[in-house]
């Protein structure tokens, strides 16, 4: 059995990484969406994209602020319209995420996959659920992986002829 000690290693390694990765997914966005492919795919994913990372700031702030106040942002009902604000974000940068070209695509899946897993282990009340969220995080994030990258072998064989 995998100790939740090392989950939450790993999770804070994986969250670190994962700051880079959306910092460098908007700056190449915004530096280079002029390059993009016009057409709905192509804003479907963008507007993935620009959700989940909408998501992950409204999590750096929530987080942010509990680190350095040691208490919620918010309490009762308002507290959960943040929560509900990070979760619908999330959700839609995945579905529009998933109608999306290019490197915005897969981007966009990540990024708000990624805060769907984190907002919902937020506001679990127990260490040893928010562990098991953590662990499904990992394991849907691979299979995410191991599917992009299929799909990139079969496109790449199918260019080659």
């Amino acid at each position: 059995m995998i100790s939740m000690k090392l989950v939450d290693e790993l999770h804070a390694a994986f969250l670190f990484a994962y700051v880079f990765f959306a910092i460098g997914c908007a700056i190449r966005w915004f530096l280079g969406s002029a390059r993009l492919k016009s057409g709905a795919r192509s804003w479907f994913g963008v507007a993935g994209l620009a959700a989940g990372l909408m998501s992950a700031t409204l999590y750096l702030v929530f987080s942010a602020f509990f680190l350095m106040e040691q208490r919620l942002l918010a309490h009762g009902s308002h507290l959960w319209l943040y929560y509900y604000a990070g979760e619908l974000l999330g959700t839609i940068g995945c579905l529009a995420g998933l109608f999306g070209r290019d490197w915005v695509r897969p981007a966009a899946l990540f990024v708000s996959l990624t805060m769907l897993f984190e907002w919902w282990r937020r506001m679990v009340p127990s260490v040893k659920a928010g562990t098991i969220i953590t662990v499904l995080m990992f394991i849907s994030l691979t299979i995410l992986g191991i599917c992009l990258l299929g799909r990139r072998l079969m496109m790449y064989r199918t260019r080659r002829g």
